[in-house]
C-alpha cells in the first residue's frame, strides 16, 4: 500500500475527540498516541520480535494522522542508508522515541504558547524522519514499509467491520 493511500484512509479509522479538526485537541490526542505506540516498540527488544510489524504499523497510524492534522502530506520515504546511522535496533528504538518527544514537546508548545504557523512549521520535518525510520525499520527487519501500511490497514478494517474501533487492546 502506498502511504499516500494509507493516510487518506486513516481518516475512516479516526475516532478520537476532534478527529480531522487539526486543532491543538487532536494533535496533543495523537502526539500521546504516537509516544505510547513507540514506548510500545522499544518493549519489543529485537527486529526478529513477531510483533514488529504491527507495532510498526500502530507507530504509522499516528503518523499519518498527525501528518493530516498538519495538512501534510506524506510520500514514500526511504529507509536511511548512512554508515552514520546506526543499525542496532535498540538505538533505532530510541531515536524514534527521541523524535515522538519532540513531537510531543511542539504540540506543548502549541497548546502553551497558542497556535501559530511557525510552530507548525517546526513539526513537519520530525514527522516526515520518523517516516523515513519506520521505512528502515521495516527495511532492516527484511519487509518493507507497504507491507507494514497492508497489514495496519487490514487489521483497522477487519475492527472497523466489526464494529471494534473503539476501546483498547490488541485483541479486538
Amino acid at each position: 500500500m502506498k502511504i499516500e493511500h494509507y493516510q487518506s484512509w486513516t481518516r475512516s479509522t479516526a475516532i478520537y475527540p476532534a478527529a480531522g479538526t487539526g486543532e491543538v485537541a487532536e494533535l496533543m490526542y495523537l502526539a500521546l498516541g504516537l509516544a505510547g505506540e513507540v514506548g510500545e516498540l522499544t518493549q519489543l527488544q529485537s527486529r526478529q520480535h513477531p510483533e514488529l510489524l504491527k507495532e510498526l504499523g500502530d507507530v504509522a497510524w499516528y503518523v499519518a494522522r498527525l501528518a493530516s492534522a498538519f495538512n501534510l502530506t506524506l510520500s514514500e520515504p526511504q529507509p536511511i542508508v548512512s554508515t552514520d546511522f546506526a543499525t542496532d535496533f535498540t538505538t533505532q528504538c530510541l531515536n524514534l522515541a527521541h523524535l515522538a518527544g519532540m513531537i510531543c514537546n511542539s504540540v506543548k508548545k502549541l497548546y502553551r504558547d497558542g497556535d501559530n504557523p511557525q510552530l507548525r512549521a517546526k513539526i513537519q520535518p520530525t514527522l516526515l524522519e520518523i517516516t523515513a525510520q519506520l521505512a528502515t525499520l521495516a527495511t532492516d527487519s527484511n519487509s518493507v514499509l507497504a507491507d507494514v501500511l497492508t497489514q495496519n490497514h487490514d487489521k483497522l478494517e477487519s475492527r472497523k467491520s466489526r464494529n471494534q474501533l473503539s476501546g483498547s487492546g490488541d485483541h479486538r
